[in-house]
């Protein structure tokens, strides 16, 4: 409750989207979400991070396109944010999303 409302349903809504992702593309027996404070002291401000990965078909990395109604979606709520937002994958390697988001201001 103390990171807001705002910050609290977009990253639910983050969440949500990997987990349609992961149910609908890629073929996966296992994901792992990883939630993680960062404090302030290693970097410029307290940052929580966000993996979702899954051990899926994957897809090489160049063949990713933020054109992707989820991934765009995503994207932007990560920006929104003022975080960064990235993707790692590569063929029969799984998919993971990587999420950084600054905790300035929040308790």
């Amino acid at each position: 409750d103390a990171l807001g409302e705002t910050f609290n349903i977009n990253l639910y809504r983050i969440v949500q989207e990997c987990l349609t992702n992961v149910i609908r593309h890629a073929q996966a027996t296992n994901v792992e979400i990883a939630v993680k404070r960062q404090p302030a002291a290693a970097v410029a401000c307290e940052m929580l991070r966000l993996a979702v990965c899954d051990d899926g078909k994957g897809t090489p990395e160049e063949a990713v396109q933020d054109g992707h109604f989820g991934l765009l979606g995503m994207r932007e709520r990560v920006q929104a944010l003022n975080g960064s937002f990235s993707i790692d994958s590569a063929p029969n390697r799984g998919f993971c999303i990587n999420v950084t988001l600054p905790l300035e201001g929040k308790k």
